[in-house]
């Protein structure tokens, strides 16, 4: 019997005899051994360049779908919550569905507040300042979404004097390696996921529990409309 790589690259043998102009595949990478997978990738990649076939298929592995896929479309119950370039929605996903699909730490849901010509994302226990509004959320009557990529934040053990706008005293609650990195969840009234070297966590001398500043800039933290999934999420 054939296995699980060697059934679809005969399937899409099959599929190249009748010379389609559109081939449509369904998680052709599902259930396939690293090997195999990458063979098939290998090989849907030739299906755009060297056979020039434009290529639908649906897929949940989002490493394969940022680096294949043009355009991309993220489904919730079987509606399309948000579209677009790939380049786009994987950098700076509009929908907190999607963010949350890609698996997107630090995303907020609050309200916006304005105070001495800033403004701020309240989240209740803080408030985080934002950059400058465009006309899309303004007209949200001020409830958004939002999320802070974990790399954006910078830790010290004492506060940072710096341009960012934001700064938060929080306690190390979890500490995890990974490789020469190290993720830590850091609780400055509400959670935050920080990703730093091993050697800057040996530097800081970091552990649970102990006392740190969380600093970021007002441009990093990125705003999305709270009902996008609900119009589609596709912003113009």
């Amino acid at each position: 019997s054939l296995s699980g790589g060697e059934s679809q690259r005969v399937a899409l043998a099959r599929a190249l005899v009748f010379d389609p102009e559109v081939i449509f595949l369904d998680e052709p990478t599902h259930n396939l051994d690293p090997i195999s997978k990458r063979i098939v990738e290998e090989l849907i990649f030739q299906l755009k360049s060297q056979f020039q076939k434009t290529v639908v298929l649906s897929t949940h592995d989002l490493s394969f779908a940022e680096r294949f896929a043009h355009q991309v479309y993220f489904l919730k119950k079987g509606r399309i919550v948000e579209k677009g370039e790939a380049g786009r929605i994987f950098s700076f996903p509009s929908s907190f569905y999607s963010a949350q699909f890609m698996g997107i730490t630090n995303l907020f849901q609050g309200k916006l507040l304005r105070e001495n010509g800033a403004t701020f994302l309240n989240l209740e226990k803080i408030k985080i300042e934002v950059a400058s509004l465009n006309q899309d959320l303004e007209i949200q009557k001020d409830r958004v979404s939002a999320f802070l990529r974990p790399e954006e934040i910078l830790v010290s053990r004492k506060p940072f004097l710096s341009s960012a706008r934001n700064c938060f005293e929080g306690r190390i609650t979890r500490m995890e390696e990974r490789g020469g990195l190290v993720e830590l969840t850091v609780d400055c009234g509400i959670p935050f996921a920080v990703v730093l070297t091993k050697r800057s966590k040996d530097d800081l001398g970091l552990t649970p529990g102990k006392k740190v500043y969380l600093t970021f800039k007002a441009s990093a933290v990125h705003l999305m409309p709270e009902n996008s999934d609900v119009k589609g999420g596709e912003r113009e």
